[in-house]
């Protein structure tokens, strides 16, 4: 799933013409008004809570470093954890390269490097979460967008080795994906599938393949036309899969969007859904960038979350000019099950032990990870927030 001057042309800070963002084409053919976000039957959108960073956990947590910086042009991308609590991070020596040429690291929690293995080919990669750690045999795919071909790719490479494993033409172009504990894949499609261009959420196969998923209205793939009630979904840009083994989306509205009472949708929504797509739980997610502005769209496309097993979840986010095409620094954010917010690190804010975090992940502990870019050294880290025992 930092700092501009460090990751030119990586994911974390990937130009826009890197890939489309997520397809807005469809829009003029789907109702727009989407039901109010909260875990309660209303047609109020609930108030969003404070953009003020709340303080910081208690003194006695303290941000530790993995121990194995790298110093721009080379960067870590992403990281997660194998079952037995491994770290299997992302990385490569040459941030700017296009293609970009990545190697797996494996370190213990302790930050012990077991072992690194380049992959065996190099991946264009896309703006914001464009990899994935499958717990189950330690492996890891990545979107690969074709630049020629406008199409993406689901590459699985082994950890041990560096081997690609194999490769998936995805149906409708699969942008994000996340892997769960069990290791179900889900994504999030580009264009649709099999004809159904209201696609929003799909489960698939170890092969990539697509068993099953749901449109806007959360019904499956082939429910038929769209109905006239408002959809719940709109275009989600984020995906992960919770330690409480919720599916968990963040999707932005097209620019005539409502509410059913009709108040205007101007943010982003959180959705949590079980893992058969269902059940839905939704909140606000609040921005400090005006809705539909260029800002607002590098920001909602470059989001990066991870969902803890209290059904709290952590938001990575650029910090985004007011022109929106310069990201001057990054935060994580922790929100309540119900949006409300807990706490935030980075951004600017000092004392907090951390400069620049982003990709958040939460191990089997309930832990805290991020990758935290310095722009004084520029650097890149893993880092994790240890409680008191």
């Amino acid at each position: 799933m930092l700092v501009p001057a460090l990751l030119t042309g990586c994911s974390l800070l990937a130009p826009a013409t890197f890939a489309p963002a997520q397809s807005l084409a469809a829009a003029t053919d789907i109702a727009t008004p989407t039901p109010a976000p909260t875990p309660r039957p209303t047609a109020t959108p609930l108030a969003q809570p404070s953009l003020a960073p709340a303080p910081s956990v208690a003194p006695a947590a303290q941000w530790h470093a993995l121990g194995h910086a790298l110093a721009a042009p080379a960067a870590w991308l992403d990281f997660g954890f194998a079952a037995n609590g491994d770290v299997l991070a992302i990385g490569t020596r040459d941030a700017t390269a296009d293609p970009l040429h990545v190697f797996v690291a494996r370190f213990t929690p302790s930050g012990r490097l077991r072992g690194e293995h380049r992959l065996s080919r190099s991946v264009t990669p896309i703006e914001g979460d464009w990899a994935s750690i499958d717990p189950t045999d330690a492996s890891i795919v990545i979107d690969d967008y074709s630049r020629s071909k406008f199409s993406f790719s689901l590459r699985r490479f082994s950890s041990a080795t560096g081997s690609n494993v194999s490769n998936a033409l995805t149906d409708g172009g699969i942008d994000r994906i996340a892997i769960d504990g069990s290791g179900r894949q889900f994504g999030l499609p580009q264009y649709g599938i099999e004809g159904n261009p209201y696609a929003a959420i799909v489960r698939m196969d170890r092969r990539s393949r697509v068993r099953a998923g749901i449109d806007y209205w959360l019904r499956q793939l082939d429910a038929g036309q769209r109905p006239d009630r408002p959809p719940t979904l709109a275009y989600p840009t984020a995906i992960t899969c919770g330690r409480d083994g919720r599916v968990i989306v963040v999707d932005v509205p097209d620019v005539d969007a409502t509410y059913p009472d009709g108040t205007p949708r101007r943010t982003a929504v959180v959705t949590s859904l079980t893992a058969s797509l269902a059940s839905p739980r939704q909140w606000e997610l609040p921005a400090e960038w005006a809705f539909g502005s260029p800002a607002f769209g590098t920001w909602s496309h470059r989001l990066t979350v991870a969902g803890a097993a209290d059904g709290t979840l952590y938001v990575g986010e650029p910090i985004v000019d007011e022109g929106g095409s310069t990201v001057t620094g990054w935060r994580v954010r922790h929100f309540g099950s119900e949006g409300d917010l807990l706490d935030a690190w980075g951004g600017g804010t000092l004392g907090v032990g951390v400069a620049g975090p982003n990709h958040p992940s939460v191990d089997a502990a309930g832990r805290l990870w991020v990758i935290d870019t310095d722009p004084a050294t520029r650097t890149s880290v893993i880092a994790v927030l240890s409680l008191p025992a």
